[in-house]
This record gives C-alpha cells, sequence and structure tokens, in this order.
C-alpha cells in the first residue's frame, strides 16, 4: 500500500498543473510553510546568483507576529494563531 502510495503522490508532484515555477530577482522572498509545500530548485549556471535560507520554527514566526503587531498598534492581530494550513 505504502509503495503504491508514494508511487500516485510522486506521479501528482511531476504533473506541470501541480508546480509554479518563478524566476526570483534580486531582493525576491518566497516564503513558505515547510508543513504544507514541498519545494525545491532548479539548477542555474550564472555564478552571481545566490540563494539564502532562512529557516524559522512555527512558534519563533508566531512570536514575532505577534510582537510586530503589537509594536505596530494592532491588538486585534496579537491574539491570532496561525494554524497549520491557515489563512487570514
Amino acid at each position: 500500500d505504502y509503495l503504491m502510495a508514494y508511487h500516485c503522490l510522486c506521479e501528482m508532484m511531476m504533473l506541470a498543473e501541480n508546480q509554479i515555477h518563478l524566476r526570483l530577482r534580486a531582493g525576491d522572498a518566497v516564503i513558505f510553510d515547510n508543513h504544507r509545500i514541498l519545494h525545491a530548485r532548479s539548477v542555474f549556471a550564472d555564478r552571481k546568483r545566490h540563494m539564502q535560507i532562512c529557516a524559522v520554527t512555527r512558534e519563533k514566526f508566531h512570536e514575532s507576529f505577534r510582537l510586530l503587531a503589537a509594536e505596530l498598534g494592532n491588538t486585534e492581530i496579537t491574539r491570532w494563531i496561525l494554524r497549520p494550513g491557515a489563512c487570514r
């Protein structure tokens, strides 16, 4: 059962309709939840290009989110707790 499910998942990942391709420019950032999305990058040959990865725990993200909201005076947002897959 596992191998059949794994094979099905691999097939779904390779379908063009399930993929997004972005070419990032200097200063661009992509933020995503590792619990909710599969991600990868294609190869690039330009030696001037650099990819910086920053990993943050879910708890640290929520803490920073609430602190920034409080600093900006948005008390309603300070009570938000973003659940996995939640959109606000």
